[in-house]
């Protein structure tokens, strides 16, 4: 809502001339729109959608479920920058490298929302593989194809698996791939943290998992 104060010429009860003066629009500037800007897309972490049927959501998806997002019109890299420069996240460094070196990411990237806001990215080389990664968390997800099928099957595999971390948690989760006979796709986590490293070890050691995984 905005505030404006009209001014009227009236000649002979007829209106000659109009002006229309709002300060509130003034204040309309590049920052003020940044800022609304990285708060609507900040706020996506505190969303409650919680929806039985789905637990995957693309840009489009994800702009459908928030009127504050539609508005901005952000992609998914947009996301992807203002979380990683503004949200102070333990894992950032995780995230710039998801966001750094995979592919095409208004095409693959996804997000979910519980049991935390995080994003599944999707790496196609000579497999298929995906990579979850949540906001503040100590472990990064990745389900890899053992075969050259395409990603439409993997990709229902990993939106089931995150049905079940999500109401039951990873423990669940992983006693239930241990069951399966013959996947044909693998199913890793990986810490984020090892004791007695600098950061920078921790980081590195982290980097060399996921490409050995996925490779």
């Amino acid at each position: 809502m905005f505030l404006a104060k009209i001014k009227l010429k009236l000649l002979d009860n007829e209106i000659e001339d109009i002006a229309v003066h709002s300060d509130d629009i003034d204040r309309i500037n590049d920052d003020l729109i940044k800022a609304i800007r990285i708060s609507s897309v900040l706020n996506l972490r505190h969303l409650k959608i919680d929806r039985v049927d789905k637990n995957l959501y693309n840009t489009k998806e994800l702009t459908s479920e928030t009127k504050e997002l539609s508005l901005i019109n952000a992609t998914a890299k947009d996301i992807l920058e203002i979380f990683i420069q503004n949200a102070n996240v333990k894992n950032v460094r995780q995230l710039e490298y998801l966001a750094r070196d995979k592919q095409d990411l208004n095409e693959r990237v996804q997000f979910t929302f519980k049991p935390l806001f995080g994003f599944v990215f999707y790496e196609l080389n000579n497999k298929h593989c995906f990579i979850w990664e949540l906001l503040n968390s100590h472990a990064t997800y990745i389900w890899k194809s053992n075969s050259a099928e395409n990603n439409l099957y993997l990709g229902k595999v990993v939106e089931q698996a995150i049905a079940i971390i999500k109401n039951d948690g990873r423990e669940v989760y992983k006693k239930f791939y241990k069951t399966i006979e013959n996947p044909n796709y693998d199913f890793g986590i990986i810490d984020h943290s090892s004791n007695n490293l600098t950061d920078d070890e921790r980081f590195n050691e982290w980097r060399n998992k996921l490409e050995r995984f996925c490779s």
